[in-house]
């Protein structure tokens, strides 16, 4: 609990910090002291660790890609820069959370609960980006991120463009999938029902990029690591996209930063501590 706490004053303090600041006037700065700071190469090496005893390959390659991230996309615009480096770390965050409740044995359990909490904390290091986003010139914000998912602001919509065409289609085949069900929501489904709904929803997605991702602007993947790291999280919800509708997401800055607020890994912190005191593992 003490460890706990103290970890909570630290997110607090971080956010109050970085909330003073345009931050995107330091980036070079950063992206320096982050590359060449001790602690991260340590924190890096630490998860790297216990991926490898877990014998996660994925894991470990989606750490590598996190940590490897601000030389990775040196050449991004700023915010590219942003974008593709919580990308990764979003990635990496809903991987190891869906790890740690699909895992059956409590000391797997354990672990992959161990390795969330670690790489939660790791998200501190880059909050500077959202930060910016949400204190800043916020409208701008808003616009800037959809053109960079998607070529276009979907502030003013084009109906020709492909993008609109996959909001549409996606709302199409869940509103038809729910009807066949006899449902109106997500929610009402039964959990065996939800299993085949998500099933569905991965296929969507792959036939959509499978056939449409040429005429998209390149960073269509990098909007749908956001979008599944926001379902596996619990930020999203399927009821909360069909409201969408048409034009999709309604506020880009939440749909990227809500995982890096204090708020949110506060209550991921206390979620883990709790699930962590549940699990009896006799290793």
């Amino acid at each position: 609990m003490k460890t706990l706490l103290i970890i909570i004053v630290l997110l607090f303090s971080t956010a109050a910090s970085y909330a003073q600041i345009s931050v995107f006037d330091l980036i070079g700065e950063a992206t320096e002291e982050a590359e060449g700071a001790a602690n991260e190469e340590a924190a890096k090496n630490e998860a790297k660790a216990k991926a490898k005893a877990l014998g996660d390959k994925e894991a470990e390659e989606l750490i590598n890609n996190f940590f490897n991230g601000f030389e990775k996309f040196a050449h991004e615009s700023l915010t590219g820069k942003c974008l593709n480096l919580m990308g990764e770390y979003v990635t990496l965050l809903a991987y190891c959370d869906k790890r740690a409740k699909e895992a059956t044995d409590p000391c797997e359990k354990k672990d992959w609960l161990g390795m969330e909490s670690m790489i939660l904390l790791a998200g501190t290091s880059i909050s500077y980006c959202p930060q910016e986003f949400y204190y800043e010139d916020r409208q701008y914000y808003e616009k800037d991120i959809s053109e960079y998912f998607f070529g276009i602001d979907l502030q003013k919509p084009n109906l020709e463009h492909p993008i609109s065409n996959y909001f549409y289609s996606y709302y199409q085949m869940q509103k038809k999938f729910l009807a066949e069900l006899g449902v109106d929501k997500y929610a009402d489904l039964t959990p065996e029902e939800k299993v085949i709904f998500q099933s569905k929803d991965d296929q969507f997605h792959k036939e959509f990029s499978d056939n449409n991702l040429a005429e998209l602007d390149p960073h269509f993947s990098l909007y749908m690591k956001f979008f599944f790291a926001n379902i596996q999280l619990d930020i999203l919800n399927y009821d909360m996209i069909m409201q969408y509708g048409l034009f999709g997401i309604r506020n880009y800055v939440s749909f990227v930063g809500e995982i890096f607020t204090p708020q949110f890994q506060l209550k991921k912190l206390i979620e883990i501590a709790s699930m962590n005191d549940q699990i009896k593992c006799n290793k």
